[in-house]
């Protein structure tokens, strides 16, 4: 498919990547929208007396099989693996037509003939194709919330090393503990930013302190009555503004050295 050579360049690079980066995989899929289907040939059924429509009919039934056929794992990246299924639904298409010829020929709502149920049926305005991203063989939806930020981080950082833009990220440590802070992303932050400007909003020290940050900008805010809160900025090398951004990353210097002390390191 068109779809999988557009892929492949992204394929390759995550090939040859790190091991985070390969657990990423970019796959395609039908997705087959069937009770709109099934609606749709509703409406051309007269409604009276009984049909091909009836929910205990075999017509029905072999609508269900199509369904079975089509959803099953055998479509794989767009291609599919096993080419008996394309004969199973042609068999079914065969058996549902028969149906429609057979002695229980339905009746038709208003000025709809055999002609629109017969472009119904092999109709692929119900069949569409989907993108997905998938990191450890689990789809980026089902992800939990910081798993999502990581995949979509690796991407912007790991897989997309041609951008040299700036990029601004608003607290990519939300939802995620410090080990996967520390062992994932502060790496490929301090790898982009040989390429590329980020801009990091953040109260994690990990991500200031062990990406060597070139420049730490400090916003305070000084409440004021009657009137809006005075916001101001204020700019710092890591090396020159220490006590100040240890007491907002780690509530000051005595808060640092009482969790030094608990973990006896």
């Amino acid at each position: 498919m068109v779809y999988l050579d557009l892929y492949k360049p992204l394929q390759q690079r995550i090939a040859g990547g790190t091991d985070t980066e390969k657990l990423l995989n970019f796959n395609i899929r039908y997705v087959l929208k069937f009770s709109e289907w099934k609606d749709t040939a509703k409406a051309l059924i007269n409604k009276r007396g009984k049909n091909i429509l009836d929910d205990d009919n075999a017509f029905i039934t072999k609508l269900g099989e199509y369904q079975t056929v089509f959803e099953s794992e055998e479509f794989v990246d767009g291609e599919i693996i096993n080419s008996n299924i394309e004969v199973k639904l042609k068999a079914i298409m065969g058996e549902l037509l028969a149906i429609i010829e057979g002695p229980n020929m339905p009746l038709f709502n208003g000025s709809f003939s055999i002609k629109d149920l017969y472009n119904w049926l092999f109709s692929i305005n119900h069949i569409q194709v989907a993108f997905g991203i998938q990191f450890e063989n689990v789809n980026i939806e089902r992800l939990s919330p910081g798993t999502r930020g990581i995949v979509l981080l690796l991407i912007y950082l790991g897989i997309d090393t041609e951008d040299t833009h700036p990029l601004i990220i608003d607290q990519p440590e939300d939802n995620l503990d410090n080990t996967s802070v520390y062992n994932i992303l502060v790496p490929y932050f301090r790898k982009a930013k040989q390429h590329r400007q980020i801009f990091l909003i953040t109260h994690n020290a990990n991500l200031v302190i062990n990406t060597d940050s070139e420049q730490i900008i400090i916003a305070c805010m000084e409440r004021q009555a009657n009137t809006w809160p005075k916001i101001s900025y204020e700019t710092r090398a890591l090396e020159s503004g220490k006590e100040e951004i240890c007491q907002i990353l780690e509530g000051g210097t005595e808060a640092f050295e009482m969790r030094e002390k608990k973990y006896d390191l």
